[in-house]
């Protein structure tokens, strides 16, 4: 019998410096959302902060109560804590990482819609501290780790899903080695800081363009995405055990809980009709970044979820803040 590689699990969580700060920080992030200029609110359109706090329901007050914020942190943490245990006790032979570049290792002089970082190493580097760093900023930085580190890489898989997606109608641009000095981002330093906690588990990093139009995929594209994956690893012929991460999402700055809710469910469910209809004007800017749990839930196959939270993190006024979500299949 030729030996198989298999997807065995599924997970997803937000990313935001939010998620790594003391709650006594969360005001200071949330003055500074009060300077935005434009800001994208649950209608689909860009508003004044001042706006954004004459539309602010019941929910956001409730959300800054102080013993409220402080029990919504204590949740978010629990819950980080309780999928990096599931990933770590998952045996991964790799690990494939979907998550939003935002414009960390691209810019506008060549931004892909869709990367594949391919290399036998993964280089990590943290991003420089200064003078001028904001306290948040700094005080988030140790979830991604202070020093550079050359990761596992996973070249033969990668390569592999690599070759199929452009019979399964995706064109990627690709990299098997970065120049010296420059990381894949600080989405792979929190998964192994936060989630792997150091743990060696040869990683694939899939990056998109999630927020930036107007080369973003829409999400039903990642829905097929994910599902080109998840075919392409099933027709590798190896043993391996394959886990899938979506690092990223949901809204951001400003929360739409109704979005969220929506999203998680949808994504639990594997609902492509409804992932499909999700509103494209609602995904942009930080909201892009719930796309990346839609690929997870195209790779995923027939895994069922078993693990499903979410936290509506509020830091101002105005409704900003982080929807927060964690999510497992197996």
């Amino acid at each position: 019998m030729v030996p198989m590689a298999h997807i065995v699990a599924g997970f997803a969580t937000s990313f935001s410096p939010q998620l790594h700060v003391p709650v006594e920080m969360w005001a200071a992030m949330g003055q500074r959302d009060s300077g935005a200029r434009a800001l994208l609110a649950p209608d689909g359109a860009n508003h004044t902060y001042a706006e954004l706090e004459a539309m602010a329901g019941p929910e956001v007050a409730l959300g800054l109560d102080p013993a409220e914020q402080a029990r919504r942190h204590e949740q978010c943490q629990q819950h980080l804590a309780e999928l990096g245990r599931r990933i770590r006790a998952a045996r991964l032979d790799a690990l494939i990482v979907f998550t939003d570049d935002e414009h960390r290792l691209f810019d506008d002089d060549h931004f892909p819609a869709v990367f594949c970082y391919t290399g036998e190493n993964v280089p990590y580097v943290p991003n420089p501290l200064t003078d001028n760093t904001p306290p948040p900023t700094r005080a988030a930085a140790w979830a991604y780790g202070r020093e550079p580190q050359q990761l596992p890489g996973a070249p033969e898989l990668a390569t592999h899903i690599l070759e199929a997606l452009p019979a399964a109608g995706y064109d990627v641009s690709r990299s098997r080695g970065l120049k010296e000095g420059v990381g894949i981002g600080h989405h792979i330093g929190f998964v192994n800081t936060r989630l792997l906690e150091g743990q060696r588990v040869p990683l694939f990093p899939i990056l998109f363009n999630a927020s930036f139009p107007p080369n973003v995929l829409t999400a039903g594209r990642f829905f097929g995405l994910g599902q080109a994956i998840g075919a392409a690893v099933t027709g590798y012929q190896a043993d391996l055990r394959v886990g899938v991460l979506a690092v990223g999402g949901f809204t951001h700055p400003v929360i739409d809980e109704a979005l969220d809710r929506r999203l998680l469910r949808a994504c639990q469910e594997r609902n492509q009709a409804e992932l499909a209809a999700l509103p494209e004007g609602n995904l942009r800017g930080g909201n892009g970044q719930g796309r990346v749990w839609i690929a997870v839930a195209g790779a995923v196959g027939d895994l069922k979820p078993t693990f499903g939270e979410y936290v509506p993190a509020y830091r101002s006024a105005g409704g900003t803040g982080c929807g927060m979500g964690f999510a497992a299949w197996a």
